[in-house]
């Protein structure tokens, strides 16, 4: 294993040193591998587990969890608005493009944040039933507080 293959841990003490021994320690396994019947197995189980726990230490660190639409209530709170209520906090500095939503045969003409968790959405025609589809543009997508971007998908207004 090369460690310029290996994604760098950023900008943390010793981190050029933690790249290189993960590097060795694949390395390791790729040797064994080739030496013994089912070393290769063995010897991977074991330091993925290794990854794995330390994976593990770091989730308490980190919001890894990426906000979904399943996550999310959109109620047509009139026919002309919508409000779309997400289970976590959202970075409320990024205001998605009007152009990132679509409702069949309803016009969209502003997208805000009222809050951090609710998304209104402004236009003519909504009712319950209808889908809502949102399109992840390249910049200025939707995303939670740590960063996770919100897919593209659709959620039917209640």
């Amino acid at each position: 294993m090369r460690i310029e293959t290996l994604l760098s841990p950023g900008l943390l003490t010793n981190g050029l040193r933690l790249r290189t021994e993960a590097a060795r320690a694949i390395s390791s396994c790729e040797i064994v591998a080739g030496r013994s019947v089912g070393g290769k197995t063995q010897q991977a189980a074991t330091l993925a587990a290794f990854f794995t726990d330390c994976a593990a230490a770091l989730s308490t660190l980190a919001d890894l969890v990426v906000p979904t639409w399943a996550g999310a209530v959109a109620t047509a709170t009139s026919a002309t608005q919508i409000n779309v209520v997400f289970a976590e906090a959202m970075d409320q500095t990024v205001v998605p493009a009007i152009s990132a939503f679509a409702i069949s045969g309803d016009t969209i003409t502003a997208v805000a944040w009222t809050s951090a968790t609710n998304l209104r959405i402004t236009g003519t025609g909504f009712a319950a039933a209808e889908s809502l589809a949102y399109t992840k543009p390249a910049s200025n997508y939707i995303r939670d507080a740590a960063g996770n971007a919100l897919a593209t998908g659709t959620k039917t207004l209640v």
